[in-house]
């Protein structure tokens, strides 16, 4: 697999426009979802200029396109700042053949709807081993992603 190119600044905000051939943004880093196929160009976000209750996190919003066919290999990915979304999002970008796991898609639609609805959709239940694999596996990427200070 060709290897994937991160670009982050913290709160940096790009335009379609301005972005390279096979680029993918993630969480706001451009504003608003955006889709141009025949560039490349995508923009996985659920911020800006989308009704929240009408899209889905940008985790879930990565699993679907790669379920539905998005070769993320060699792609520039955009981010401007770092959370359990963002986390999530990258992680399947790295490691496409992921999407296939059960326990992965729960994994992200959890983190999704966390990120998505906040204290509507808390870690209960079924959920709690979900939480304790993102406590111990998300927030250390996390930790030591915040240390680089995008």
């Amino acid at each position: 697999m060709k290897h994937l190119k991160l670009q982050a600044f913290k709160g940096r905000l790009w335009v379609p426009e301005e972005c390279s051939p096979r680029t993918i943004a993630l969480d706001g880093a451009i504003v608003g979802v955006y889709s141009d196929p025949v560039k490349q160009v995508f923009s996985f976000d659920h911020h800006g200029e989308v009704p929240r209750m009408g899209y889905q996190a940008t985790c879930s919003q990565v699993l679907n396109a790669l379920i539905t066919g998005l070769d993320p290999a060699g792609f520039n990915i955009l981010v401007n700042d770092i959370d359990a979304d963002v986390v999530t999002a990258y992680a399947l970008l790295l490691r496409p053949d992921l999407k296939e796991s059960p326990y992965v898609r729960q994994f992200v639609n959890t983190i999704g709807l966390s990120d998505n609805y906040g204290p509507a959709f808390p870690f209960t239940g079924n959920t709690m081993n979900i939480k304790e694999y993102y406590h111990k596996h998300v927030l250390g990427l996390l930790r030591t992603l915040k240390k680089a200070e995008i």
